[in-house]
């Protein structure tokens, strides 16, 4: 997939880890280095951190068409037990700073890279696994019950290709890290700059951390990227304190803010000649599926929608108000174990089980999810409309579940239900936490609140 861009741009700089600089001449060089020593159709589990030891195995495996899997580092010994008894693999690579035991397996190490260890299970059972296989990508939020996407180098690349289209990416572009790489998102965003020849800054550095702007300035970062929940932490703190010469443009996608928080992030970014591009998109999609550029023009309707469908896409909504996809970066299915990797389908339309609408110029707006909308005293309620109005009327975060015929609202600061609803107010029960739980790919974290006892 990268192959013939990395020798294109062989004398950039492709990563920087602090005073480590890989060129792209070194990702041909470990990309060779792979192909001589592992296996072709064998499962490697990439335990991911945004380090060079990661992207240098990620992106050889990716060039020698080595299927991997994407693995969180911060996952459980246990856990990772238990994944690799579900998938077999034939290869573990990791951080050799994180101590895990891997017990009754047999194990030989292989060779080091960049403090990341590479290790043969010698005693992994053979089994076949599609040749469009390529990459999984875990959605399910619980490592408990997993449930990995399956990706093929069509998808990626068609995704990749038609981010590059509509940002603009090119070998002059850097940008640094802000989320992990085994998310969906991080990762699009580490693909579209290897593939277009930019430079990648790798940092573990915090938004609280000074150090952190630091080398946003000293490295001429041009664009920056995130989820809701950190460009609401730049709005605490000071959006102001990303801005710098070389900045051209900032994107938000794994959610939706608050119309006023885009509103907050435009005005200040128009003054410096910075774009900013809200994306939809799911890890089926390879992961995304359209892009807005916020401009006057759309901060005037009364919703932002969706916007354009990456090229090649298309978006309708079904007879049911649903949002569906067409694409040739929709996944190839679902896989729960080793057993399901020797199939890869060809799925034509990808149901994003998002509620949508349509306004009169033929724009798609998120209502809500299929399975957030419940009926409750003969009416019907979406829960994600509630947390929008609860963020318009009463400007903070919060997390509306369903529970015990009760529709609970966690919130930042007390609620008053008859100011967003005309529904009784005894079908409603206000919990203020100081702080929203979230998930590991830093969206609401859902299932923590639904089991909670209150």
């Amino acid at each position: 997939m990268f192959e013939k861009n990395f020798l294109k741009y062989k004398h950039k700089i492709a990563l920087k880890e602090k005073n480590i600089k890989i060129y792209y001449f070194d990702l041909l060089k470990y990309s060779t280095l792979f192909k001589k020593i592992l296996k072709q159709n064998s499962l490697t589990f990439l335990i991911c951190e945004n380090k060079i030891g990661s992207i240098v195995s990620y992106t050889s495996l990716i060039n020698n068409k080595l299927p991997v899997c994407l693995i969180d580092i911060n996952i459980s010994n246990d856990d990772l037990l238990k994944l690799v008894s579900l998938f077999n693999p034939k290869y573990i690579i990791y951080n050799k700073k994180k101590n895990f035991s891997f017990l009754k397996l047999k194990v030989n190490k292989i060779f080091n890279l960049y403090n990341f260890h590479v290790v043969e299970i010698t005693n992994s059972k053979k089994f076949y696994i599609s040749k469009k296989i390529l990459l999984l990508l875990s959605t399910s939020g619980s490592l408990n019950e997993p449930k990995f996407v399956k990706l093929s180098q069509k998808n990626l690349e068609t995704n990749t290709k038609g981010i590059i289209k509509y940002l603009g990416i090119n070998s002059s572009d850097a940008t640094i890290t802000t989320m992990p790489m085994h998310y969906s998102y991080g990762l699009s965003i580490i693909n579209s700059h290897l593939y277009s020849g930019g430079k990648i800054i790798l940092t573990e550095e915090g938004l609280i951390s000074k150090k952190f702007y630091k080398i946003v300035k000293k490295e001429n970062i041009t664009n920056f990227n995130g989820v809701p929940f950190i460009y609401e932490i730049l709005l605490k703190i000071g959006l102001e304190k990303i801005i710098c010469k070389s900045l051209r443009f900032l994107t938000q996608a794994g959610g939706s803010l608050s119309k006023d928080k885009i509103l907050n992030i435009y005005n200040l970014l128009k003054n410096n000649d910075i774009s900013f591009f809200t994306m939809y998109g799911q890890t089926e999609a390879s992961p995304r599926i359209s892009y807005l550029l916020i401009n006057e023009n759309e901060l005037k309707k009364d919703n932002l929608s969706i916007g354009k469908p990456i090229e090649g896409g298309k978006l309708y909504l079904s007879k049911q108000n649903e949002i569906i996809f067409m694409g040739q970066n929709i996944y190839g299915g679902y896989s729960n174990n080793y057993k399901d990797l020797k199939n890869y389908k060809k799925i034509i339309k990808l149901s994003t089980q998002d509620i949508g609408f349509k306004n009169e110029y033929n724009e798609i707006y998120i209502a809500g999810r299929v399975n957030r909308s419940i009926k409750v005293y003969g009416h019907r309620v979406n829960l994600d409309y509630l947390e929008k109005k609860i963020e318009e009327i009463f400007k903070c975060n919060s997390a509306v579940i369903f529970k015990e015929k009760k529709i609970i609202i966690f919130s930042e600061k007390i609620i008053q239900p008859s100011k967003l609803t005309n529904l009784q107010s005894n079908i409603f029960k206000n919990i203020v936490l100081s702080k929203i739980p979230l998930n590991k790919n830093m969206k609401k974290n859902y299932s923590i609140l639904q089991s909670s006892k209150f």
